[in-house]
């Protein structure tokens, strides 16, 4: 049997990460974060960093067969993993079909104006990552969190038009649009928002295991 995923979309800023570590606090699934990956590679100067660094140098499309590459290992078979920004092709998508399942979709929704301001507020965790904001404090190490500068307000712009461009036309492909899905408004409350996803997936898993 394939491995089950959620895929998780939403801009910069949108609140990815802090879902997908809230859902994976109170599903026990596993979540993997596509963007996090591809940095680590990169900063550790694998084999696989190598090569990503140098299309990111010269601006070319990562292959599907090389990205699905930075997640596969991490995918586990035996409970859901919720995969953040991956697949944003459907070349990618099938190529992940092949030996994963997607049963769900999420796209976080947000405007400018609230990404604007939650980029000078984006905290993380020293030690694990853990995302936060202003005057949060890890659950796992008790430790205050610190910023986050890894992005600028023109890197933002940018991305939010890439992320129109590029992966919301994705989003809407016949091939996609078939698989369940659900938008949150990720203006609300974190815990809200972790909420509406948490009930969607038991009730999209309690679906399928009727079918």
């Amino acid at each position: 049997m394939k491995p089950t995923l959620i895929c998780l979309y939403g801009e910069t800023c949108a609140g990815k990460s802090t879902l997908g570590k809230n859902l994976s606090e109170r599903l026990g699934c596993r979540y993997i974060s596509f963007g996090d990956l591809k940095r680590d590679e990169i900063k550790q100067h694998t084999r696989l960093g190598a090569q990503l660094q140098f299309l990111l140098d010269r601006e070319c499309p990562i292959p599907a067969e090389l990205g699905y590459e930075v997640i596969k290992g991490t995918i586990e078979d035996d409970i859901l993993n919720i995969v953040s920004g991956y697949p944003i092709s459907i070349d990618e998508f099938r190529v992940m079909s092949r030996s994963a399942l997607v049963v769900g979709v999420i796209e976080l929704c947000v405007d400018e104006l609230t990404l604007i301001m939650r980029l000078g507020t984006r905290r993380e965790c020293p030690v694990c990552h853990f995302p936060g904001v202003i005057g949060d404090v890890c659950p796992r190490h008790n430790t205050n969190m610190t910023r986050r500068d890894d992005v600028g307000i023109d890197e933002l712009l940018k991305r939010r038009r890439l992320y129109h461009q590029r992966i919301e036309p994705f989003l809407q492909l016949e091939e996609i649009r078939q698989i369940p899905n659900l938008r949150l408004d990720s203006t609300l409350a974190r815990e809200d928002v972790a909420s509406q996803a948490e009930m969607w997936i038991n009730s999209t898993l309690n679906n399928r295991r009727r079918e």
